[in-house]
C-alpha cells in the first residue's frame, strides 16, 4: 500500500474486516484521512520511526475489536484533527492520556469505553484550543469545580461516568449545542444557567436522578431545543412548557400527574412525543389534531387515561402509536387507517369495545398489532374476503370478546411470517450518531406460559400470533402451516374443535404452542416430536387420545401440559399405553412379587444412583425374615412408586446435562458468528448481545416442590391412613418409604426447577442465534450489493 503515493482518502468503515491493521497504511505520505471504524479489526501493528511528517488529519479506528495498550505512535501524528479510539478495550489497563497533548490540533475526540481503570481528569482538554467534539462516554470522568476549559466544546457527550453532580464547567461553554450527560447519579434539579447557553440545542438528561427545572415554569421556553430526553428521572408537576422548536420529546418513567398539558399542542414541529410510564390522568387532548402529518411517534403507555380517543387526534403521519395500559374506553378510532405508514399499534389493557378493526388491512406497512385485554367482540374474518396483513410480525388479540370460526385459508396471506428475510427498520431517529432508545416500542406478551416484556431491537426477529381467551370454535385453520418463521403461537382458551392440525410441523423455529383449554380432540401429530426447538407446550383441557409422541422435546414437559386428556398415554404421563391396570396382587406369591419389585428396581435405577438409598431399602427389606408380620414392609406399588421416580429423576439429569452441553456449543457458535459481524452506530454488536439486554423476561415459576402437594406422596400417605388398626396391611407405607418417597419429589422437583431454568435459557440463546444469524445474512447481502456495484464502476471506467 505505500506505492500509493497519491492517495489521500481511504474509508472502508462499517464493513466485516478483521485481523491486523495494515502498517503500510500509515507510511503513505499523500494519506489525509484514514477510516476504519465498525471493522472487526483485533490488532494494530506497533509503527516504527515515521520518517517524514505525518499528513494524516483524520484517524478513524472506534467500534473495532483492537485491545491492549493505545500505541504511543499515535502522539507522532501531530497534523490529527479528528481522532476515534472509541471501544478500544485496555483490558482494564492504565491509559497514558498524555500522547494526547501532543495533538494540538484536535478538533473531535472519542475516546468512550476504553474499559480502563484509569480515571479520565477533564483538566487535561483544557490544554487543547480548537477541541469541538469530545465524547468520554463509559469511562470514570472527575473535574474540579474550578475547571476551565480554553477550547470552545460545541458536543459533549458523558454517559455513565459515575457523575455525580452537575458540571459546573459549562456554564462558560456558550457554543455547546449538544450535551449527553445521561446514565449517571445526578441528583435535584436541572440549573437554570444551562438554558443561557446560546446554541444548546440537543439535550440527554435521562436514567439520572433529577426531580425538576430551577427557575419560572417557562424558563427554557424560548431557546431553540430540538432534542430533549428527560426520561427515567424523578421529575414531578409542574411539567415544563417547552419551546416550539422541539422535534423530540421523552418523557417516560418519571412522577408527572395531572392532564396533559395542551401546550403541547403548540409545538408545530413536534415528531416524537413519549410520556409513557407516569401518572397523566383525564382524556387525550382533541388539540392533537394540530401535529396533522408531522407527529410520527406517540406513546402515552401505563397512564391513567381514560375516556374515547379522538377521531380528530389522530395525526396521519404516525408510524408508531403506544396508548396501553390505560382506561381508554369507547370505539377504536377509526381515522387510523389513514395512518398509511403505520408500523407499530398498541392498545393492549384499556377498555375499547368495537368489533375487529378489518380496515387495518389498508396499511401496508403494520408489523405490530396489539388489541390485547380489551372488549372487543365479532368475529375476527371480514365477508368480503381474506384479511391480508403482509407484514405482520406480532399479532395478540387475546384476552377479548372475539368469537366465530376461523377460515382454514385465515393466514395464507401473512407472508412477514412466512419468510426468513428481515428487512431493517431505517426510521429509528438517530441524533449525532448516538441512538436515543427511550421511545422504542415495547409490549408484554405471553411466552411458555409467563409474561415477557419484548423492547426495541428484540422486535426485529420476534414473530408471535396470540389469540387466546377469546370465543373462537371451529377447526383451527390448517393455513397456520404457512407461519414456518412464527416463535410464539397461543390458541388456549377457547372453543377450537377438531384435530390439531399436523401442519403445526412445519413451523420449524416454533419454541412455544398454547393449545390448552379447547375442545380438540384425536392424537397429537406425531411429527410435532421434530421441532427440536419447541421448548414448551401445553395441550391440558382437551380431549386428546393416544400415545403423546416420541421426542426429547415432548417428552421433557411437565405432566401438567398434558392434564385432563382422558385419553392420552404415555411419558410424560404415568399411565402407560398398554390400556392394562395393574393386576390385583395374589397373597400367596406377595413376597416372590416384593423381590421382584425390588429387582426392578435395582436393575433400572439409573447408574448415577448405585448405593443410593433404593438399594438401601432393598437390604433392609430382604433383612426381615419370611414369617415376619413386617414382610410387605416394600409393598410392590410402592416400590413401583419408588422406581417411577428414579426413572424421572434420571431422565432429568440426562436431559438437563444435554441442554446445558447444547446451550455451550450454541453460545460458541453466536461468539464466533460475531466475530463477523460489524458494531452498530453506539458501538454495540448489532447482534443479539444487544437484544439480549433489551430482551426482560419477568419469570413468575413457583418451585417445583409446592406443586407436588395432593400428588402421589400425600395420596400413600391417605391411602396407609385408610387402613384399620387391626389389618395385616397396616406397615403398607412404612415412614422410611415416605421418607425415601419425600426425598425423591423433593429432587424431581429441584431437578424440574432447573429443568425450566435451563430450557428458558435454551430458548433464548436460540433467539439469540436466529438474530445473529439474521444480522449476518443482512450484512453478506449488502456487501455482495456493494462488491457488485464496484465492479460496475470498475467496468465503466475502464470502457
Amino acid at each position: 500500500m505505500s506505492s500509493l503515493s497519491k492517495l489521500e482518502y481511504f474509508d472502508i468503515g462499517s464493513n466485516l474486516f478483521s485481523g491486523f491493521v495494515p502498517s503500510s497504511l500509515f507510511m503513505i505520505p499523500s494519506l489525509i484521512h484514514l477510516k476504519l471504524e465498525r471493522n472487526h479489526f483485533n490488532s494494530l501493528l506497533e509503527i516504527g520511526n515515521i520518517s517524514s511528517p505525518s499528513k494524516l488529519q483524520t484517524l478513524s479506528l472506534g467500534g473495532n475489536r483492537l485491545s491492549g495498550p493505545i500505541p504511543g505512535f499515535i502522539s507522532k501524528l501531530v497534523e490529527l484533527s479528528s481522532l476515534d479510539l472509541s471501544f478500544w478495550d485496555t483490558l482494564r489497563g492504565d491509559v497514558d492520556l498524555s500522547i494526547f497533548l501532543h495533538l494540538k490540533s484536535l478538533t473531535s475526540l472519542d475516546i468512550s469505553t476504553l474499559n480502563t481503570r484509569s480515571i479520565v481528569d477533564m483538566s487535561l482538554f483544557s490544554h487543547f484550543e480548537s477541541l469541538s467534539i469530545l465524547s468520554l462516554s463509559r469511562n470514570t470522568v472527575k473535574f474540579s469545580s474550578t475547571l476551565h476549559l480554553v477550547s470552545p466544546i460545541g458536543s459533549l457527550a458523558v454517559a455513565s461516568c459515575n457523575i455525580s453532580e452537575f458540571p459546573k464547567f459549562l456554564r462558560t461553554q456558550t457554543s455547546l449545542f449538544y450535551l449527553d450527560i445521561s446514565q449517571n447519579q445526578i441528583k435535584g434539579q436541572v440549573p437554570a444557567w444551562l438554558w443561557s447557553l446560546p446554541g444548546l440545542a440537543y439535550v440527554d438528561f435521562s436514567l439520572n436522578s433529577f426531580t425538576g427545572f430551577d427557575g419560572p415554569a417557562d424558563v427554557f421556553q424560548r431557546n431553540e431545543i430540538y432534542l430533549l430526553d428527560i426520561s427515567s428521572n424523578a421529575f414531578q408537576d409542574p411539567f415544563p412548557l417547552l419551546p416550539k422548536s422541539i422535534t423530540f420529546l421523552s418523557a417516560s418513567d418519571n412522577q408527572f400527574s395531572g392532564e396533559i398539558l395542551k401546550t403541547i399542542c403548540e409545538l408545530d414541529s413536534l415528531e416524537t412525543l413519549v410520556l409513557s410510564n407516569n401518572n397523566f390522568s383525564g382524556s387525550i387532548p382533541r388539540c392533537f389534531e394540530k401535529f396533522n402529518t408531522k407527529l410520527t411517534v406517540l406513546h402515552l403507555q401505563n397512564n391513567s387515561l381514560s375516556g374515547e380517543f379522538p377521531e380528530e387526534s389522530v395525526s396521519i403521519g404516525l408510524i408508531s402509536l403506544d396508548v396501553g395500559h390505560n382506561q381508554l374506553s369507547g370505539e377504536f378510532p377509526k381515522s387510523l387507517m389513514n395512518c398509511t405508514g403505520l408500523e407499530f399499534l398498541n392498545v393492549e389493557e384499556n377498555k375499547f369495545n368495537d368489533t375487529f378493526p378489518f380496515w387495518l388491512r389498508v396499511l401496508p406497512g403494520l408489523q405490530f398489532l396489539v388489541l390485547r385485554s380489551n372488549e372487543f367482540h365479532g368475529p375476527i374474518y371480514s365477508p368480503e374476503g381474506s384479511i391480508n396483513f403482509p407484514k405482520l410480525r406480532i399479532f395478540d388479540i387475546s384476552k377479548n370478546l372475539f368469537s366465530g370460526a376461523l377460515p382454514s385459508d385465515y393466514f395464507s396471506g401473512w407472508s412477514e411470517m412466512s419468510s426468513g428475510v428481515y428487512t431493517p427498520d431505517n426510521k429509528q431517529k438517530r441524533f449525532i450518531g448516538i441512538g436515543f432508545s427511550n421511545y422504542v416500542k415495547s409490549v408484554v406478551l405471553a411466552n411458555k406460559g409467563l409474561e415477557m416484556k419484548l423492547l426495541g431491537t428484540s422486535f426485529n426477529i420476534y414473530k408471535s400470533i396470540d389469540v387466546s381467551g377469546n370465543r373462537f370454535k371451529g377447526e383451527i385453520p390448517k393455513s397456520i402451516g404457512l407461519l414456518k418463521e412464527m416463535i410464539v403461537l397461543n390458541m388456549s382458551n377457547n372453543a377450537f374443535i377438531g384435530h390439531i392440525p399436523p401442519s403445526l410441523s412445519n413451523l420449524t423455529n416454533l419454541q412455544s404452542l398454547d393449545l390448552s383449554r379447547n375442545r380438540l380432540s384425536g392424537k397429537i401429530p406425531p411429527e410435532l416430536g421434530k421441532l427440536t426447538f419447541l421448548a414448551w407446550m401445553n395441550f391440558s383441557y382437551n380431549n386428546l387420545e393416544g400415545p403423546i409422541p416420541q421426542g426429547t422435546q415432548i417428552q421433557s414437559q411437565d405432566s401438567s401440559s398434558f392434564l385432563q386428556n382422558p385419553g392420552l398415554c404415555g411419558a410424560p404421563l404415568l399411565k402407560t399405553c398398554s390400556g392394562g391396570e395393574e393386576a390385583t396382587i395374589n397373597k400367596d406369591k406377595e413376597e416372590d412379587q416384593v423381590l421382584s419389585w425390588i429387582a426392578a428396581g435395582i436393575a433400572y435405577a439409573v447408574p448415577k444412583r448405585k448405593g443410593g438409598r433404593l438399594v438401601g431399602l432393598a437390604r433392609r427389606a430382604s433383612s426381615y425374615p419370611a414369617s415376619s408380620s413386617q414382610a410387605p414392609y416394600a409393598d410392590p406399588m410402592i416400590l413401583g412408586e419408588l422406581h417411577d421416580k428414579d426413572e424421572r429423576i434420571g431422565a432429568l439429569e440426562e436431559q438437563n446435562t444435554t441442554i446445558l452441553s447444547e446451550n455451550a456449543t450454541m453460545r460458541s457458535e453466536n461468539a464466533t458468528i460475531l466475530a463477523e459481524l460489524p458494531l452498530s452506530d453506539d458501538g454495540d454488536s448489532t447482534g443479539a448481545s444487544t437484544n439480549l439486554s433489551l430482551l426482560q423476561i419477568n419469570e413468575m415459576v413457583e418451585k417445583a416442590v409446592p406443586k407436588r402437594k395432593g400428588g402421589r406422596l400425600v395420596g400413600f400417605a391417605r391411602r396407609a391412613s385408610s387402613y384399620p388398626a387391626s389389618s395385616s396391611q397396616a406397615p403398607y407405607a412404612d415412614s422410611m418409604i415416605l421418607e425415601e418417597l419425600h426425598d425423591k419429589d423433593e429432587r424431581i422437583g429441584a431437578l424440574e426447577e432447573q429443568n425450566t431454568t435451563i430450557l428458558s435459557e435454551n430458548a433464548t440463546i436460540r433467539l439469540e442465534n436466529a438474530i445473529i444469524l439474521a444480522e449476518l445474512a443482512s450484512q453478506k447481502k449488502f456487501n455482495t450489493e456493494i462488491m457488485q456495484k464496484l465492479d460496475h464502476l470498475m467496468s465503466s471506467c475502464s470502457s
